[in-house]
């Protein structure tokens, strides 16, 4: 039985780290997948060593102790992922709308933006004199920027061109909401004044967080889907993202400062 639940959990896995593979760019979510694929299949082909070797010396019970410290550490820190998509959210009632970057696939957006621009295309047929500001400058395998594929995308869906702010020059969820803030000064909008934002769900709480540091002290999300394959990806990711959070406090401080864009979501 145990056999046969290993054999399952290691081809799914196996499964889903082949389609990353093939149908999503290089990012630290998918890297955090293909390792868990890869210690899977190690275990199970190799379990009936491994069981004893762990239960029976001390090295193995201080690695299974280390294992199960870091599996509680991300169960609680998603649990705190998953509870900031249902808090401050918006009521609909907020004129100003920004749109967090996310990767572009070429000059189209990916199925994760995809998703951000649909809550957004909703919001504004919900409130037609929103402003909206579309956040993200040109990362990698990317040919035009962030902003620019999501103006395309909104205005081709009936959103009026000049209803539409663009901040092409951020490489972080950070730069976002900072460059978005000097954006609507410039328009005479107030950032402490109430206004919405647009991400996936599992990123509501930790944009939450940058938005109030950037001066938006009335900062509520509006929560957009996500494609089912990208959950174990971007819930994982975001997991040590948030820990990474809480430590620095920001994605250009401490060690990883240099790999902000090998950080982001490009799914």
């Amino acid at each position: 039985m145990k056999q046969l639940a290993l054999n399952i959990l290691t081809i799914a896995l196996a499964l889903l780290s082949l389609y990353y593979l093939l149908f999503s760019n290089f990012n630290l979510g998918n890297l955090l997948v293909w390792l868990l694929t890869a210690a899977s299949l190690l275990y199970t082909l190799f379990w009936r060593r491994i069981d004893p070797w762990v239960l029976h010396t001390l090295a193995g019970r201080i690695l299974l102790g280390i294992v199960l410290a870091g599996c509680l550490i991300m169960i609680s820190t998603i649990a705190v992922i998953v509870s900031g998509q249902i808090k401050n959210t918006s009521d609909g009632t907020e004129d100003t709308l920004i749109v967090l970057g996310c990767a572009v696939h070429g000059e189209k957006p990916s199925l994760v933006l995809v998703h951000r621009l649909r809550a957004a295309l909703r919001y504004y047929q919900d409130k037609p004199d929103t402003t909206i500001v579309v956040c993200g400058g040109q990362g990698p395998q990317e040919n035009i920027s962030e902003a620019l594929a999501m103006k395309h995308w909104l205005v081709a869906h009936g959103v009026p061109e000049e209803q539409i702010l663009m901040e092409a020059r951020s490489t972080s969820t950070e730069e976002n909401f900072r460059f978005a803030a000097e954006i609507l000064r410039k328009q005479g909008k107030d950032p402490a004044q109430p206004i919405a934002y647009v991400t996936n769900g599992f990123h509501c709480y930790r944009a939450g967080k940058y938005a109030q540091r950037e001066g938006f002290l009335q900062a509520h999300a509006v929560p957009a889907g996500l494609p089912l394959t990208q959950i174990p990806t971007t819930y994982l990711r975001e997991a040590l993202a948030v820990l990474y959070y809480w430590v620095f406090k920001s994605p250009t401080a401490g060690p990883l400062q240099g790999a902000v864009g090998f950080l982001r979501l490009h799914s």
